[in-house]
Parts: C-alpha cells; sequence; structure tokens
C-alpha cells in the first residue's frame, strides 16, 4: 500500500491549512484529566468555514500495546482561513495490535476504538468529530517527509535522550495510509525488539503533534 502525503500544510505556513507544531499542555496530561474542549477563537473569526483537521495525543505503549486508560486523541478543527475552530480529546475505549503492517517502515500498528465526545464539546455540539470509529494508528521509523518538515522547522529542538517516530494513519482497514505527524517519547527503551513480534521495539510513553491536516469530507 502506497504511503499518501497529505494536502498540507506544514510549518512554514499557508493559506489554506496553516499547521502549527503547538505545545499543547494537554498532552502532558491523562485521559483522566482530558478537558472538555468548545469552540475557541485562536484567531479565527466565526466567518470561517471548516475545511481540514487534524489529529494529535498521547499514546503510552507497554509490551507492543496500547494502555487505554491512559492514552487519547485530540481533534483540532481548522477553518479555511487557517483560525482554529474546535478542539477537544476523546479517550480510546480499546485497541488491537495488528499482526500485519501496512508498510515497511512501520514498526507497529494498532486499531483503535474512540469514546464519543462529551455531550457539551463542540466536537458534538457544533461539529461532526471527523476521526472515525475505528481508526487505524501506527508508529513507524522517520520518513523523509517528516525529517523535511522538522529539518525546516528552527523552533523545533528534540529532547536530549529522546526518541523520534513518525505517526501514520488509515481512516478504514481498506484506505491510504497517510504518514502526518512526529511522536516523541523519553521512555527509556528497555529491549531493541519486541518479543512478540521480532520487530523493533514501540514502548515509551509518546506524545504525538500534527505535522499535516486531514480534508474533511462530507
Amino acid at each position: 500500500m502506497r504511503v499518501i502525503y497529505l494536502l498540507v500544510c506544514t510549518l512554514f505556513g499557508c493559506s489554506e491549512a496553516k499547521m502549527a507544531m503547538d505545545a499543547y499542555d494537554e498532552y502532558a496530561m491523562s485521559a483522566n484529566e482530558m478537558d472538555t474542549g468548545s469552540a475557541i477563537s485562536d484567531g479565527a473569526e466565526r466567518s470561517e468555514d471548516p475545511a481540514y483537521w487534524q489529529m494529535s495525543g498521547t499514546l503510552l505503549v507497554n509490551d507492543g500495546s496500547i494502555q487505554t486508560d491512559l492514552s487519547f486523541l485530540r481533534v483540532v478543527i481548522v477553518g479555511d482561513a487557517g483560525g482554529v475552530l474546535c478542539s477537544d480529546s476523546v479517550g480510546i475505549t480499546a485497541s488491537t495490535r495488528q499482526a500485519d503492517v501496512p508498510e515497511a517502515g512501520v514498526q507497529a500498528w494498532w486499531r483503535v476504538t474512540r469514546t464519543d465526545p462529551e455531550s457539551a464539546s463542540c466536537l458534538a455540539v457544533e461539529y461532526a468529530i471527523p476521526l472515525p470509529k475505528p481508526v487505524f494508528i501506527g508508529l513507524g521509523a522517520m520518513h523523509p517527509e517528516i525529517e523535511a518538515v522538522l529539518a525546516g522547522d528552527p523552533d523545533h529542538s528534540q529532547d536530549e535522550g529522546s526518541r523520534l517516530r513518525s505517526v501514520y494513519a488509515s481512516m478504514s482497514e481498506a484506505s491510504a495510509v497517510w504518514v502526518f505527524g512526529v511522536a516523541e517519547t523519553t521512555s527509556e527503551e528497555e529491549v531493541e525488539v519486541d518479543p512478540a513480534t521480532g520487530g523493533i521495539s514501540v514502548d515509551g510513553n509518546w506524545k504525538f503533534d500534527a505535522l499535516y491536516s486531514f480534508p474533511l469530507t462530507d
């Protein structure tokens, strides 16, 4: 399956869907501390139409499995002028490690089922949440497209001793695979080889950020 690069807006900025590696404070919290999102201005005019969405979050991986109670996903709706229209987090109710990965560079591939947004969330009241249930998410070797974006961002600095991975997603089992973000962990890697699969271990507390936006579809 060919990895597809998202229609994009990288850190250099663009008028159609301005992307930024915002350091969301929420990533540091556990799923139990997730806030309830609401529509926020962040420079967005109410006259903007929703055009793109971004996914980020935290994945705590232990023995190759996502610890669902301490992991979550964040969805951001972006307007056609680049403003943030809605931002909120959802939890993860279940995840299943997939035996087959869609690309050679993907080191772990999971089928992930999210929770529904809270009833007061902007993802329930003002916008339909674009993140499908389930969604497929993966971690893998640093992809050239991701490395290029990071290299062009003077504000990005890797923490000393941390590990980086590219983040991949597919909206269904048969859909295209997108490489869209970067994940970082400072967790020590106890073993280099995953005993369950014989591949490279991806254990760690991974905080991932979006570098590319997903297009909104009806």
